[in-house]
């Protein structure tokens, strides 16, 4: 395609191909989204993630080489119930999409479904190019609230998008063969950058330092991850070692595995913290001799998770215990960096956390395994070409010409 053509998707006079992303939070935590922008941005495009304002956060930031803009919701006081969202939500979409418009976006990056429909909206008025980037199985998640209505919408905005990006490689074919995607999705998986852990220090909770071996759940602390389990099979565990949880959970919630836990006469070996900034969670992550992660097989989407908190295990040395599904579980089975279990099983967890703990050797062969594969696969200096190149094709493609088409046909 000639030089004219790239033109036609210059916006506002930038000389840059400008991206308007869209997602429902405030992008203060949204790792995956942050790591997106900055790899546009780092190959030449002008990004700007449309989130959502929340007090303490400010409405524009400047951040790793791309936008924020978060939308100030003037109907976010009203109630939390499904006809209110609604109009939140209504609310969101129309700024959102006319501040896009507005400042020269050619490419509109939907993420999950509530960004997919202001990015479908954006496209349509600005002719430009449409990218779905599924994190989930959005409508085969347990709880979604409004599921009939996000069903719909899911079987008419899927096949409209030009590009669809999916966390996990089964939940890809899945949005293909069923949900009618146009094209194979790109499978973009949840790595972090690669580090080098040997620079940075080692540190956790002053509890954790009664452990002789500290095993570390991160992440949502929900009944979905079987935390219930993980906490009874940890009664099969050697007294030596404790269980370290680290991520948000609800004070009901908390009262109840705080009970379990003295039930099980665990309290001294079970310690939660609350979300802590990333560069914190890295020096727990070391800390720690082993890490856990599991879901519960009531639906494909946990059934195909794609789970961050693997890649961060890995890149740490960890050896780690997850559900032997597919995707999660073969990456763990073919890569030996640990061992997979029936999540619902106590028992079983609790026996695999223990040969982990007590065998040193097949400890120390997962923790080589893991660090190797960190390195040489499982990192976002390597996955973030693959977003690249799909942008790359997608703008130099056909999409490009179908723009140049309508822009001039206007």
């Amino acid at each position: 395609m000639h030089q004219g053509n790239i033109n036609m998707w210059e916006g506002g006079g930038s000389g840059r191909i400008k991206v308007a992303m869209f997602v429902l939070n405030s992008m203060v935590t949204d790792a995956r989204v942050t790591r997106e922008a900055q790899a546009l941005a780092c190959a030449g495009y002008g990004v700007t993630v449309y989130a959502m304002w929340e007090p303490h956060t400010s409405l524009q930031e400047k951040k790793n080489g791309f936008s924020i803009h978060r939308i100030r919701v003037r109907t976010r006081t009203l109630p939390k119930s499904p006809p209110f969202w609604l109009l939140k939500y209504s609310e969101y979409i129309a700024r959102a999409v006319y501040l896009s418009i507005k400042d020269g976006a050619r490419v509109f990056h939907g993420h999950d479904m509530t960004g997919l429909v202001p990015a479908w909206l954006a496209s349509v008025c600005a002719r430009g190019v449409l990218v779905y980037d599924a994190h989930e199985l959005f409508t085969e998640q347990t709880v979604v609230p409004l599921r009939p209505f996000w069903r719909v919408l899911e079987r008419f905005f899927i096949p409209r998008a030009d590009l669809v990006i999916s966390a996990e490689e089964n939940r890809g074919r899945i949005l293909f063969e069923e949900y009618g995607a146009k094209r194979q999705p790109v499978t973009l998986i949840n790595c972090p950058p690669y580090y080098d852990a040997s620079g940075i220090d080692r540190k956790g909770p002053p509890m954790t330092s009664r452990w002789k071996h500290t095993v570390l759940y991160q992440g949502g602390i929900d009944p979905e991850r079987c935390i219930e389990e993980l906490i009874e099979g940890f009664t099969f565990v050697p007294e030596a070692a404790g269980l370290l949880l680290i991520g948000p959970i609800g004070e009901e919630y908390k009262r109840c595995l705080i009970k379990l836990a003295e039930r099980c006469g665990l309290h001294s070996r079970i310690h939660f913290v609350n979300r802590v900034p990333f560069e914190e969670l890295v020096s727990y992550t070391l800390n720690a001799d082993l890490g856990v992660m599991l879901y519960r097989n009531n639906c494909r989407n946990n059934y195909y998770c794609a789970p961050n908190k693997l890649y961060e295990y890995m890149m740490a040395g960890l050896p780690a215990v997850g559900p032997a599904f597919p995707g999660v579980g073969s990456i763990i089975q073919a890569g030996q960096v640990g061992l997979t279990v029936d999540p619902g099983n106590a028992k079983e967890i609790g026996h695999a956390i223990s040969m982990l703990i007590q065998n040193q050797g097949l400890r120390e062969e997962c923790r080589r395994n893991a660090l190797r594969l960190a390195r040489t696969r499982y990192n976002w200096d390597i996955e973030h070409s693959k977003l690249v190149a799909a942008y790359r094709e997608l703008v130099l493609g056909n999409h490009g010409r179908k723009c140049s088409k309508g822009a001039s046909g206007s």
